[in-house]
């Protein structure tokens, strides 16, 4: 699998292998989203695990041609299906147009960490929870997963509920469960 030589931090194995570990009963037939994909690293992952869906979303274009490649790189044919999606995107823009059907079960964030995001005019994790909450993009019994730098603080955001934290050198892993229906059903 390739790694992007632009300003990408992909998720380390360690801390992958713990997500799986914590997701495992939820992964097989699971539909899951990846936000900020960059190579594409944990949607793989799922779908190797047996996820019935995976979309990555990822705005970079540099980024997303080596997402795409990777993808069709250990998807195959699947790549072509609607089980498998690559969206070129702003994450913001992408969870407000909801060009995505509703109802999936993981979503997992992994945004650029503090420093990178004071650096651009990129939005706070707790605008993204609250974002990916009105999207109602997350099935009411789904999971959120965030990932962030151990130093960053936890997202003040309601409708959530955190139900795991933890830290893994310098990066923490916080799942959360929506505190409200979020689609409607």
């Amino acid at each position: 699998m390739r790694v992007p030589r632009v300003a990408v931090r992909p998720t380390q194995d360690r801390v992958r292998e713990a997500l799986f570990s914590s997701l495992q009963t939820l992964i097989p037939g699971a539909r899951m989203l990846d936000l900020f994909s960059g190579s594409g690293a944990v949607g793989l992952e799922a779908w190797s695990r047996g996820a019935a869906e995976v979309c990555w979303v990822e705005e970079s274009s540099p980024v997303y041609k080596i997402l795409w490649k990777n993808v069709n790189l250990v998807c195959g044919d699947d790549a072509e299906s609607a089980a498998v999606r690559c969206i070129k995107a702003d994450v913001f823009s992408f969870l407000t147009k909801k060009v995505a059907k509703p109802e999936f079960d993981v979503i997992f964030a992994d945004p650029p960490y503090e420093k990178a995001r004071r650096d651009s005019v990129m939005p706070s994790p707790t605008e993204l929870l609250d974002a990916v909450l009105a999207s109602g993009l997350l099935d009411k019994n789904g999971i959120m997963v965030l990932e962030q730098g151990s130093r960053e603080m936890l997202p003040d955001s309601d409708g959530w509920e955190l139900i795991r934290d933890k830290r893994y050198g310098g990066t923490q892993l916080r799942f959360f469960k929506p505190l409200i229906n979020t689609n409607g059903h």
